[in-house]
């Protein structure tokens, strides 16, 4: 474990210890090491694995149901008459029982069933953990940007106050008006707002993403790198066959028919004989008189016997259960043609969502260059003592404003990117290999 790693963990261990007066912050933190935290303490994915492995749990139990099962008995009783059964059996000192059925349909196709149930479970635990794995990126891709727009508010908001003092000046002397004053005062006003609400923002971004890695949140976090640059592209090749052949509903809703089919087959068949094995030896109580109704009664006795039931009247139960199977196969094999469409839908949404944010992030980067460029002959022509009054502020307005969209087009790409690896079932390994990248 890197030492990032530990002392997060240590942290996280001991949140009670004293920061000497004020909150200290921990290492910066990586995407990588933001990952692994977010996948470990993730309540949704614990929670769809626990239901998983649950539903697996019963799938064993009904399957279980056709293993030999074996019983130590005692079953003390008296009789003064006739010897009679107490709770369906013999009274008896001592006794084992073995019992073992060795073909039912119906019940074969319950097991079924349920292995069924526990297989699209399985499959939504996978689904789960990719989607932490997208929430936690955009989280931190929110957290990294934070700093920057916090930055550009204050950047306008000192270019605005200049120019709301100029504008207080020239009134003064007569060559400004009110109305002006009271317009360059509203925007210093919203430069204020937009500023306050970006910190709020930046407040309960962080407390989200302490929430995404378990951290205590009042621990200030350091993002130690830009997202979009750790995370890796998507491979150039055919999404969608990539997308089915990792996405683990459609594997699910695979495995699912394959069992439901079998399932169905059996409850077809659930008239034909239930055959049951069963061998039992008791000691039996010779206090019970048996010697004098039973001429050959011994004290040992032990009997192994099989049994066969023919169903010959159910009241239906037969019919009910086998239009039940088939309504699931059918349930399941729709399902599984609504993911195909769904998928691809969503694989060719998400190239055309990354083609648009690549080409967002391509015009925000020029329109920044543009912004600074402009920003730089301003400052020229006002240390030459030429150029409008108020061109060097309006440009740091200007910089501020494009610096925000590229931001935001980089969360748009980071965003877009992440999409498609989660269809393509690659988002998780590639957080948990992101390479690390300082903060500059």
């Amino acid at each position: 474990m890197n030492r990032s790693g530990l002392a997060l963990l240590l942290l996280a261990a001991l949140p009670s210890l004293p920061a000497s007066g004020q909150t200290q912050a921990s290492a910066p933190l990586t995407l990588k090491r933001a990952a692994e935290l977010a996948l470990a303490h993730a309540p949704e994915t614990a929670s769809a694995r626990a239901a998983a492995a649950e539903s697996a749990s019963r799938a064993r139990a009904a399957a279980a149901g056709f293993a030999p099962q074996a019983f130590a008995t005692t079953t003390p009783g008296y009789s003064s008459g006739l010897p009679v059964a107490v709770a369906g059996r013999v009274p008896a000192v001592f006794g084992v029982e073995l019992h073992q059925t060795l073909y039912d349909p119906a019940r074969r196709a319950e097991a079924l069933e349920a292995q069924a149930g526990a297989e699209g479970l399985a499959g939504a635990s996978v689904l789960s953990s990719s989607s932490t794995a997208r929430a936690l990126l955009l989280s931190y891709s929110r957290n990294w940007e934070g700093r920057r727009r916090i930055e550009n508010a204050r950047r306008d908001l000192e270019a605005r106050e200049m120019i709301l003092r100029r504008v207080m000046a020239l009134a003064r002397e007569g060559r400004k008006t009110d109305l002006e004053v009271e317009q360059a005062g509203l925007e210093v006003a919203r430069a204020k707002q937009t500023l306050g609400d970006r910190q709020a923002e930046q407040d309960l971004d962080r407390m989200e993403l302490a929430w995404l890695i378990g951290s205590p949140r009042s621990e200030m976090l350091e993002i130690a790198e830009d997202p979009l640059a750790a995370l890796p592209e998507p491979a150039r090749s055919d999404n969608l066959a990539a997308a089915r052949a990792a996405d683990p509903q459609l594997a699910a809703l695979d495995r699912q028919t394959d069992v439901l089919e079998r399932a169905a087959y059996l409850q077809k068949h659930a008239w034909l004989p239930i055959v049951q094995a069963e061998g039992q030896y008791m000691r039996l109580s010779n206090y019970n008189n048996f010697d004098q109704y039973f001429v050959k009664f011994k004290s040992n006795d032990w009997a192994i016997g099989v049994s066969v039931a023919v169903p010959l009247w159910t009241s239906g139960r037969l019919g009910h259960g086998q239009a039940a199977a088939q309504s699931r196969l059918e349930k399941t094999r729709a399902d599984r043609r609504a993911r195909e469409r769904d998928l691809e839908l969503a694989i060719r949404r998400a190239e055309a969502d990354l083609a648009h944010a690549q080409g967002e992030l391509r015009l925000a980067t020029r329109a920044l260059a543009l912004a600074r460029d402009a920003l730089r002959v301003a400052q020229a022509l006002a240390g030459e003592g030429r150029g409008e009054p108020d061109a060097v502020e309006r440009g740091e307005i200007a910089a501020a404003k494009a610096e925000d969209d590229l931001g935001q087009a980089s969360q748009g790409l980071a965003a877009a990117r992440a999409k498609l690896l989660e269809l393509r079932g690659e988002l998780p390994a590639a957080l948990l290999a992101s390479s690390v990248t300082a903060a500059k």
